[in-house]
């Protein structure tokens, strides 16, 4: 599952955003999912788990959990190039892992504007992003702390995985800018789409992305290490957090809680993790009344 916040003059101005209510449905969330049906047409959250039911005899798999390839995939590959598992496209005209990734992140991106647009109307001007478009908010996004595995590879993976969620991140908020009709979308629109995508030269977008944009999810155990005091790191993410926008999954909140639950019983406020640290702030109060 998908989930987006924004955050406004300051940490204490956060509002989650109903992106579940922009996709035409209920709550907070959308199921990280796509799928290509028998016919093409690519169906994008609920609507791919739907029909994916719907198509049970064709035992075909949904392409889900998106981030698998960044754990998966060899450190420097071009996830642009990357082959799907078999059955996924049932047309077989091409469509790569990282194409598919970079449609559900577009997706995504439209449904967070049009969500954030509605929260700051609903704030009465009590929330502001300090842009007049919000198509020019920073953002954020979560990806495993590989850096706290595998020495020195984990060190490269975490480096590759921060810059391909950048470039499919950024390819993203042009393709939302383009691609409105997300339920008319077949698989032989997208290729030609995704071709002049990649095209394109996205340096004009990188003030989107802030130099800490990739907040890390802990794995598993906490990484050993010298960190900041928690007050300091708390004073940290207020300053980070300012007019932000960032992605993270219900899952990935679930074990930030569980694992800053935990360090509190332990009493090691002193011991939260440089890839904690960057979720703490979060996790400490408008995280825990959702979920």
């Amino acid at each position: 599952m998908s989930k987006a916040w924004a955050t406004g003059r300051g940490p204490a101005e956060t509002l989650p955003l109903l992106i579940g209510q922009a996709a035409g449905e209920a709550g907070l969330t959308v199921p990280s999912s796509v799928y290509i049906g028998d016919s093409g047409h690519i169906y994008l959250g609920s609507a791919a788990e739907r029909q994916h039911l719907a198509e049970t005899q064709s035992a075909r798999p949904r392409f889900d959990n998106l981030k698998r390839m960044l754990r998966e995939a060899e450190v420097g590959t071009e996830l642009r190039a990357l082959p799907l598992r078999d059955g996924i496209d049932p047309t077989h005209c091409g469509i790569t892992g990282g194409d598919l990734l970079v449609l559900y992140f577009s997706w995504l991106t439209d449904l967070s504007e049009a969500a954030l647009e509605k929260a700051i109307s609903a704030t009465a001007g009590k929330f502001s992003v300090g842009r007049s478009d919000i198509r020019g908010i920073a953002r954020r996004f979560a990806i495993p702390c590989f850096e706290s595995a595998d020495g020195k590879q984990g060190e490269a993976r975490a480096k590759w995985a921060r810059q391909a969620m950048i470039d499919a991140l950024l390819r993203a908020q042009i393709l939302a800018d383009l691609a409105r009709e997300w339920r008319q979308l077949t698989v032989g629109q997208l290729k030609p789409l995704m071709e002049k995508l990649y095209r394109q030269d996205i340096r004009a977008l990188s003030h989107l992305m802030i130099e800490d944009c990739a907040v890390r999810e802990p794995l598993g155990r906490a990484h050993h290490g010298s960190t900041p005091s928690w007050k300091n790191a708390i004073d940290q993410q207020r300053r980070r957090f300012e007019n932000t926008c960032w992605l993270l999954t219900l899952e990935q909140a679930r074990r930030t809680l569980r694992y800053f639950r935990r360090q509190l019983e332990l009493g090691r406020k002193n011991q939260i993790t440089r890839s904690f640290g960057s979720l703490c702030e979060c996790a400490a109060s408008p995280v825990t009344k959702l979920i």
